[in-house]
């Protein structure tokens, strides 16, 4: 069996996460990220670690569905999918990471407190270049981001 085939075949075993990336209504300059609760070692996720919204897509959903169902679990917010902006591959996961906005104020009810330790609008920039601990592909993400990227496939392994 040649590599690309072997490649090609491991990478349909891999589970399917989303990321989303929030911008805020008034303030452009700034998203929503939360601070993990739990760690995984597989996809690189530790205690404290920031990152966008995120989770595994469920049996049943597409990448978009799964996006407002974790939003919605780790913020109380409700959004609307702008754009894909691409697809990462990172050991243990295939990616998608989707831009969106808020469109509705938070529902705190539907919080699940064991996935996330909190929840803020921060500035984009400091959010990567403030020496946060990111969780893997988030770096990649924000960069084809602010670059006004759209659709892109990455390997990030």
């Amino acid at each position: 069996m040649n590599k690309d085939k072997e490649k090609r075949e491991a990478d349909q075993a891999l589970p399917w996460g989303v990321g989303v990336i929030i911008r805020h209504s008034t303030e452009p300059d700034k998203v929503l990220v939360v601070q993990e609760a739990t760690s995984d070692g597989n996809i690189g996720k530790e205690v404290g670690m920031l990152t966008f919204p995120s989770g595994h897509v469920e049996f049943g959903e597409t990448p978009e569905q799964a996006a407002l169902r974790e939003v919605l679990e780790e913020t109380g917010y409700r959004i609307e999918i702008d754009y894909l902006l691409g697809q990462y591959t990172i050991p243990g996961i295939v990616g998608f990471a989707l831009v969106a906005n808020v469109v509705a104020e938070p529902d705190w009810s539907f919080i699940r407190p064991d996935d996330v330790l909190n929840v803020a609008w921060v500035s984009i920039n400091e959010f990567v270049n403030g020496g946060s601990n990111l969780r893997p592909g988030n770096q990649a993400a924000v960069e084809d981001y602010l670059a006004g990227r759209r659709e892109v496939i990455r390997d990030l392994r």
